[in-house]
């Protein structure tokens, strides 16, 4: 029995070549040697892991690389409108079967644009994190209703 090909999106939006955006890509070059259809978002300027996969065409063989604006720094209000809108943009042309988010701000823009994914898309989380999820009423509602399946690493 042979499985159906999935369409998987999986943001990689670090600004350093780090654990996680290592992670993604041993992730995404593993789906995509299993035959899906795999693309990696990654911020169109200001990253190193545009620069360091693009150095390194092995690592995104069968893998389409997508860039969008997507603002680097960290902690409230560091979203941007063009972010936000590029991602919806994306999320309503490519249609993926699963969409996987290893940091909070793509974990968030994922699942409140999920709605517009047709069939709706399977969000997947990887914590790369040790500290427990904080008691917030829009933590639980993200890991509750926000998301498919969390992973701890």
């Amino acid at each position: 029995m042979t499985l159906p090909r999935l369409r998987i999106l999986l943001f990689n939006t670090a600004h350093r070549w780090v654990g996680e955006a290592a992670s993604t890509d041993l992730l995404a070059r593993t789906m995509a040697a299993r035959g899906h259809n795999v693309a990696m978002v990654i911020p169109e300027s200001g990253s190193t892991v545009g620069e360091h996969l693009e150095k390194h065409p092995e690592r995104i063989q069968n893998i389409e690389l997508i860039r969008v604006p997507w603002r680097l720094m960290q902690g409230r209000g560091s979203g941007s409108r063009a972010q936000f809108l590029a991602v919806r943009r994306l999320l309503k042309s490519w249609q993926p079967d699963i969409i996987h988010a290893a940091r909070s701000k793509e974990h968030w823009c994922a699942a409140l644009l999920r709605p517009i994914t047709a069939p709706r898309a399977r969000i997947i989380r990887t914590r790369h994190v040790v500290l427990p999820m904080r008691e917030r009423i829009t933590s639980k509602w993200l890991f509750t209703k926000g998301t498919d399946a969390a992973l701890a690493v």
